[in-house]
């Protein structure tokens, strides 16, 4: 590894609203600190989606984690509290494991022994007392996160604390179970719809589930604020935008993300120890709640202008982090403290000075500490608390003063937002020109990823590199990832740099698949990020650039994506017959794959069971045929609807996948059958096989946060594999089996 520390980063996404402010700490922090910081972006573990079928590969993004080891990262954050939103406490725990070796802490989420930031609640618990205590409520519901999800029980241990200590006592009917998502609606009918009436008030355990909230609320015509009383938690940039703009805890994401490198640093070098750390929070009050902001004191109260105006500044600015940027807070609010004392002296001198000094400020960044809107409001209300403390006859001086003031917040604003707009435009440009050129050049290898870099390095991306697999990977859910040996270096960039390996130096231990090979001792803040197409793995793309270009690296990685399944046809339809067969085989493997579920079909199925009986190393081994069958699905489809129905077909197909051993023969074979064949090397496994599948699917309803169970029936015969035989021999013996569970299945799904 190089001489430069390196620390990776694992969240849920990249192009989100709260990964964008936790790098705005991680960031800073990594650049004082002069390490690398890796951010690998995947998902959330076994994710459920508001749409199933558009993000039925999503998986594939997990596939980043397996890179990380000792040998490649010197550190490790997690962030716990996206990734482990779908999958149990233990699970998590195990996953976390995988990663011992390496100096690592979590975010969010406490796990196991590790080493954690998070926050502990306690702005939650304001936030509830403050409806009671100034608005007089008592109805106050909850939509918390996921059940079992640490950050999220957390939260709902401060409201329940929050209710308890003012002697209300909380009403289950109006406590609900999003998932951290905008797409949390269903939680906000539940608490809108109880049988004791629509409560006077929601906590909302993040901002973004309040996105969801705020439109059902539209939908039954009720206005936050007025109607009913909204709070959320965060503070992110959703909570200023929604309207009306949203109450809320500000618990700074990059507050967390900035104290985590540096903790991290310090165990990774022996400079600090490491304890639990929990930032502060507090309350910001808008009108969501039917209080107007918490800076608007009286003006005509106002004694010490230069602390009203330095005051008002930090409480509308955002949390910043790193010397850099907290020096320029403090800059722009001793020129809000200077500019509220001239405004009470004034001079044209002063005047001229002041706008050229402001100038400086927005070239520095203002507008991202403080905020276009933000600063305007300030603006007005130092202009507000100087109207009666100016000297007489200077009125029209200091109004014209403070006009100029806006004209260059405005002016700079334009000007950013024009440049953005280029930029955006230069980029889409750039981007949909990746696939045109790998096609023009797909019979000249060097000069279509040389094409590529070049467009990289004009949409502004500070370098980058492409490794591909030697062919592509198909990976199934649930399935064991196979770290191949090595990876092909396609090409490298740094700024307008372009490096392409001749072909006999291509190859790369996959362990060193992070390090640079063009200016490697240099830190850097990159992206690594899976090259994957629905089933299939083609390699790693890992880039830098700015913030704002994190969210054109899905649509770079689609254009890879495409181009090399084009180049594949092309290449297919022009190679030799052994060629094409390799390709039939590629499809022929397809037909056997369920469509809903992505595991075998009943073709699959015999296909590849038949095949593992009639292996000679399974000679004379334990084959298991396992019958599985899932219950009331009919009654689920009628009461639920069918896509409630699809969701308990996939939960038992993954039930199996997570339960028999990795390389056992899992299918779809019927609307609601299933079959499954797995191989031991020891008799009698059949209850412990039965026991273990019944147990899991007990545990994945505890866990669901739907008001159904998903429950199976099962069958199993055992017998032992020869050439001479065929799975379909044993089917009548494991449908006996089955037949007889069947008789004992629960009629009732709703969950008591």
């Amino acid at each position: 590894m190089s001489d430069i520390l390196t620390i990776g980063f694992m969240i849920h996404q990249i192009d989100n609203e709260y990964t964008t402010e936790l790098l705005k700490g991680l960031i800073p922090a990594a650049k004082e600190l002069d390490i690398n910081l890796l951010i690998l972006p995947g998902q959330a573990l076994n994710g459920e989606y508001y749409d199933a079928v558009y993000a039925a590969y999503e998986y594939q993004n997990n596939v980043i984690y397996e890179y990380c080891c000792k040998e490649n990262l010197d550190g490790l954050i997690i962030s716990a509290g996206t990734l482990s939103s779908f999958v149990s406490e233990k699970t998590f725990e195990q996953f976390v494991d995988r990663f011992k070796d390496i100096p690592l802490i979590t975010l969010e989420s406490k796990v196991g022994n590790y080493p954690c930031i998070r926050y502990d609640g306690s702005g939650m618990y304001g936030a509830v007392e403050h409806l009671i205590k100034v608005h007089g409520l008592k109805r106050i519901g909850f939509v918390s996160g996921p059940k079992g999800n640490a950050d999220a029980d957390s939260r709902l241990c401060a409201y329940r604390k929050a209710l308890s200590d003012n002697g209300i006592a909380a009403d289950e009917s109006i406590i609900a179970y999003g998932n951290f998502s905008e797409y949390s609606m269903d939680a906000v009918n539940e608490i809108l719809n109880s049988e004791n009436g629509i409560p006077e008030a929601i906590c909302f355990a993040n901002d973004t589930m309040c996105i969801g909230g705020y439109k059902v609320l539209a939908e039954k015509g009720l206005v936050p604020g007025k109607d009913i009383l909204i709070t959320g938690y965060d503070d992110s940039e959703t909570a200023s935008a929604l309207d009306p703009p949203l109450t809320t805890v500000r618990s700074s994401a990059a507050k967390l993300g900035y104290s985590a490198v540096k903790m991290l640093y310090g165990m990774i070098t022996g400079t600090d120890g490491f304890s639990d750390f929990v930032p502060e929070s507090r309350l910001i009050l808008r009108a969501s709640c039917g209080c107007s902001c918490s800076d608007d004191a009286d003006i005509s109260e106002v004694t010490d202008l230069r602390k009203y105006a330095a005051d008002t500044v930090r409480k509308r600015a955002d949390e910043v982090c790193g010397r850099q940027e907290s020096k320029l807070l403090d800059d722009i609010c001793d020129f809000a403290a200077d500019i509220a004392e001239m405004c009470t002296d004034y001079s044209e001198e002063t005047s001229k000075n002041n706008t050229e000094r402001f100038d400086e400020l927005l070239k520095e960044g203002c507008l991202n500490i403080v905020g276009y809107v933000n600063l305007i409001s300030i603006i007005d209300r130092m202009e507000a608390a100087v109207k009666n403390k100016c000297r007489p006859g200077s009125e029209a001086q200091i109004q014209r003063f403070i006009r100029q003031i806006e004209r260059q917040i405005y002016n700079h604003d334009l000007h950013r937002r024009i440049a953005y707009d280029s930029d955006f435009n230069n980029t889409i440009f750039m981007l949909n020109n990746i696939t045109k050129d790998m096609t023009l050049y797909a019979e000249d290898e060097a000069e279509c990823f040389y094409s590529i870099f070049h467009k990289l390095g004009m949409m502004g991306f500070k370098s980058s590199r492409i490794l591909f697999y030697d062919r592509p990977i198909r990976y199934r859910k649930n399935s064991v990832w196979e770290m191949p040996e090595t990876l092909s270096l396609m090409g490298s960039q740094e700024e307008m740099w372009i490096e392409i390996p001749k072909k006999n130096n291509q190859k790369l231990p996959w362990r060193d698949t992070f390090q640079s090979v063009l200016v490697p001792n240099r830190s850097r803040i990159s992206v690594a990020s899976i090259i994957a197409s629905n089933g299939m793995q083609y390699g790693v793309f890992i880039c830098e650039a700015e913030i704002h270009k994190y969210k054109f690296i899905h649509s770079i990685i689609a254009q890879l994506c495409t181009s090399i399944r084009m180049n594949l046809l092309v290449r297919s339809l022009e190679s030799s017959l052994t060629e094409e067969k390799t390709h039939n085989a590629l499809l022929s493997e397809i037909s056997m794959t369920d469509e809903l579920t992505h595991i075998f079909n009943r073709r699959g199925f015999y296909h590849y069971a038949n095949d593992v009986l009639k292996n000679p190393a399974n000679k004379d081994k334990h084959a298991y045929l396992i019958f599985a069958d899932l219950n009331n699905l009919k009654k689920i489809n009628d009461i639920f609807g069918h896509e409630a129905g699809d969701y308990a077909i996939r939960t038992t197909a993954e039930i199996l996948t997570d339960t028999l051993p990795a390389k056992s023969i899992v299918s779809r074979i019927g609307g609601d059958e299933f079959a499954a064949l797995t191989v031991a090397s020891f008799p009698d496994c059949s209850q412990a096989i039965f026991d273990k599948i019944k147990e899991a699917a007990k545990q994945r309803n505890i866990l669901s946060d739907k008001p159904y169970n998903v429950t199976v029936s099962i069958g199993i015969c055992d017998f032992l594999c020869s050439e001479n035989i065929c799975v379909q021999d044993y089917l009548e013996l494991a449908d006996s089996a089955l037949y007889e569970d069947k008789q004992n299945k629960d009629p009732e799904i709703i969950k008591k």
